[in-house]
């Protein structure tokens, strides 16, 4: 059967409205022309009605698949979003293999896994951390609903832009040479198990990940997909299961999902969730409803600046209305402390180049605020621009040779290349700054604390 393909009024409700029930994917009015595109490059010469007739019977799985591999996006690479790779490595598996060390078991669930470079990454930081991963029974689960993405997964194959984070050090020791390309290595493809499964059916996801719980669990920019119910369905069964004491790791533009029950742990560009357990929730305080009091006169309270708005809206992860306000702030005023403000939060959404422009113009206007430098290194290491990232970061330190963050940075900078000396020296440099300072002090106003930065580095030292 063959034909124009033109879905109407009817089609589109009709089709959109299942895509969200079945699979949390959203396609409002305004997603329409995309939501169109893909059809049209999966419908294989169907017209729309027979086409969306395939797609939505109980039959019509093929019609379904072809169209599910167009509407996903696997836009990824190795060790993205460096922050929770530093976390990762610095404290969340170390703990996780301290918690474990009697059974010597670990779990992980990488949901939304797409062409597999997110759980390779974290299956050779295993590698990496866990001296004698052989002797440990690892179980690590990676789901996809895009069946092309799990068939590029399992074949571990990737070319140049997968690298854009990777040194030498990576490639020449888990992978081999594959034409023109770099396949990886069987010891780190025999840790990762790949399923095509969907998140928000029960079924599937019982079937692939087990009874036993997960000590992490990974869903970065998946949420983004998603309208605030399917959030919720989603968030549930992850704290289902997700063991006491076990982590989650979402991705940077996404809501809050958890707070009953969770902790919600800041690390330098990030923060993540750790589930407490049972002994913690016991132990932890019940919150009063507060008593109704007059409220003060206006003049009595203390002022809160534009800016500690916008980064109260960072801390609580909501980027695109810390954007939104700022994007006002900007046009009254403009000085560095609004530009590297911008370009975090452009960077936290995922728009790299206006982010960077935006430090350029914060140089431009005051080439002694580190923080311009510091936010553009963030960027560029995110973009695969190493040596630019560094010179960035150092010149951080250079115009201010106290900058805590740039330290911290440095310190893990060397420790990704293996330079124990340097990156020990710089993490004691942190401590040093430190000193003295007030534990529930804010650092940049993201909600890393002092208290938090000093037990997160003695960890790691």
């Amino acid at each position: 059967m063959s034909g124009t393909f033109e879905l109407d009024e009817n089609g589109f409700r009709v089709l959109s409205g299942f895509l969200r029930e079945r699979f949390g994917l959203h396609y409002p009015p305004q997603k329409r022309v995309e939501l169109e595109k893909a059809c049209r490059r999966a419908a294989d010469g169907l017209d729309a009605a027979e086409f969306c007739r395939r797609v939505t019977s109980p039959s019509g799985s093929a019609a379904l698949q072809r169209l599910i591999n167009q509407l996903t996006v696997g836009e990824t690479y190795f060790f993205r979003i460096q922050a929770h790779f530093d976390a990762l490595k610095n404290v969340i598996l170390p703990g996780i293999y301290k918690r474990r060390a009697a059974e010597r078991r670990l779990r992980i669930w990488s949901a939304g896994c797409a062409t597999g470079e997110e759980p390779y990454s974290v299956a050779m930081l295993i590698l990496e951390t866990l001296p004698d991963a052989g002797d440990w029974k690892i179980e690590f689960l990676a789901t996809d609903i895009n069946t092309d993405f799990l068939e590029a997964a399992r074949a571990g194959v990737y070319r140049e832009w997968s690298f854009r984070k990777v040194d030498d050090y990576w490639r020449g020791k888990y992978f081999e040479a594959r034409g023109e390309g770099w396949q990886v290595g069987g010891e780190v493809r025999d840790i990762v198990g790949f399923v095509r499964a969907n998140l928000l059916d029960e079924r599937d996801n019982v079937l692939a990940a087990g009874p036993a719980p997960f000590d992490l669990i990974l869903c970065r920019n998946v949420f983004i997909y998603f309208d605030d119910a399917s959030i919720a369905r989603v968030s549930a069964l992850f704290r289902r299961y997700l063991a006491p004491g076990g982590w989650y790791v979402g991705g940077h533009v996404e809501p809050l999902v958890f707070t009953e029950g969770f902790d919600t742990v800041h690390f330098p560009g990030a923060f993540v969730y750790r589930k407490r357990t049972a002994e913690e929730v016991a132990a932890a305080p019940k919150r009063r409803r507060p008593r109704e009091r007059p409220r003060e006169p206006l003049y009595k309270r203390p002022r809160v600046s534009e800016l500690e708005k916008m980064d109260r809206l960072v801390a609580a992860g909501e980027d695109a209305r810390a954007l939104e306000q700022l994007s006002k702030l900007s046009r009254a005023r403009e000085d560095a402390e609004v530009c590297w403000r911008m370009g975090r939060i452009l960077g936290n959404l995922g728009r790299y180049e206006e982010a960077l422009e935006w430090c350029r113009r914060g140089v431009a206007l005051d080439k002694t605020n580190a923080y311009v430098y510091y936010i553009a290194a963030l960027i560029q290491d995110e973009m695969g621009q190493n040596e630019e990232a560094f010179e960035n970061l150092r010149r951080s330190l250079y115009v201010e040779k106290d900058f805590v963050l740039g330290h911290f940075s440095m310190a893990n900078y060397h420790r990704w290349r293996r330079d124990e000396g340097r990156a020990a020296r710089s993490y004691r440099n942190v401590l040093k700054l430190l000193e003295g300072r007030d534990d529930g002090e804010e650092i940049t106003g993201d909600g890393l604390t002092v208290g938090r930065l000093r037990e997160i580095v003695n960890q790691i030292l």
